[in-house]
């Protein structure tokens, strides 16, 4: 191979401006998404895209859970306990993320309140005026029921 093949494209090139994760969720969600929504709330309404937000909320969660079950190669909730942990240095994206208290931790109970949560807060920026009450909710409680064959996700929001 010659210098040519190896050489990364301009587009996969490190950025030279390093950026924050604040930053980062800024310009990816107010740029198309945000607006997106926007646009969504005056075409069906509030209520609606409310419901979309949540389910979409909800099957994103499922999916983590389910990849990483599968990662794990088990499904109890030990698994979510690592993951949650506010001490878990082996998830800095999670942790840049959530700032979460644990609220309880048994062999059966795993319950954290998220206390900051970074896209809640790229969202009531970019989303106050228009829609407001969907700003200010946040996940408060995860729990994974062990052993189950799918994931159990419940979430308070």
């Amino acid at each position: 191979m010659n210098g040519q093949q190896d050489a990364k494209h301009k587009f996969d090139q490190p950025m030279d401006t390093p950026i924050s994760y604040r930053e980062l969720y800024g310009l990816r969600f107010a740029t198309h998404f945000i607006p997106f929504l926007k646009i969504l709330d005056r075409a069906t309404g509030r209520e609606q895209v409310i419901e979309c937000l949540r389910e979409l909320a909800l099957e994103g969660a499922r999916e983590y859970a389910e990849a990483v079950v599968e990662k794990a190669g088990k499904n109890d909730l030990s698994v979510f306990k690592a993951i949650y942990s506010p001490d878990n240095p082996d998830n800095p994206d999670l942790c840049n993320l959530l700032t979460v208290e644990v609220l309880e931790s048994t062999d059966d109970v795993y319950r954290i309140k998220v206390t900051e949560c970074l896209l809640a807060e790229v969202f009531r920026n970019g989303v106050a005026a228009s829609i407001d009450s969907m700003s200010g909710r946040r996940i408060e409680r995860v729990s994974h029921a062990a052993p189950s064959p799918r994931p159990a996700i419940e979430a308070w929001i």
